[in-house]
């Protein structure tokens, strides 16, 4: 990869440029740093960027990673994130599925409650019907009384109440 040189100031803006192949005779001595160059740094915009002092990269300021660092940094969120709404995602059919059975439960517990309403229902249409045609019916004759005899009454009667 090729070198570039750059100098900095006490607050670690690049204040000055070396591109190579000047950039390999630069004197360290003299505050020049050498790094490896990044291709997305541009010298019209090298107020966004530093050098890290402990590896001398070049690194965006506002992050202090250098671009590949950023790059991979957003794929490991958006790697987690992913996890995350996975599992969020599971968790939904968990609870989706275990709602649909709890409402099955209790449509199969309707319907069985329907048909013992249902039942009772006929049950009392049917003794209501028995007993509109009990009334309705005309009432049987008397039976014949079977206790009275054909014999003279011996009881006897006083004037007194019976004594």
């Amino acid at each position: 990869m090729v070198k570039v040189a750059f100098k900095q100031d006490d607050d670690g803006n690049i204040t000055d440029i070396a591109e190579y192949p000047s950039s390999l005779y630069q004197d360290k001595n003299k505050g020049w740093i050498v790094v490896e160059d990044d291709p997305t740094f541009s010298i019209s915009e090298k107020f966004n960027w530093t050098i890290r002092p402990t590896d001398n990269a070049l690194v965006h300021k506002s992050t202090n990673m250098t671009p590949d660092e950023e790059h991979n940094d957003v794929l490991t969120k958006l790697t987690l994130q992913n996890l995350q709404l996975t599992k969020i995602i599971e968790d939904l059919k968990t609870a989706l599925t275990t709602s649909t059975k709890q409402n099955l439960s209790l449509m199969a517990d309707n319907a069985d409650q329907k048909n013992i309403s249902d039942e009772l229902q006929s049950a009392v249409t049917q003794l209501t019907k028995e007993v509109i045609g009990m009334k309705a019916a005309p009432a049987p004759a008397p039976a014949p009384d079977t206790t009275l005899s054909t014999e003279p009454d011996t009881s006897t009667t006083t004037d007194n109440g019976g004594k």
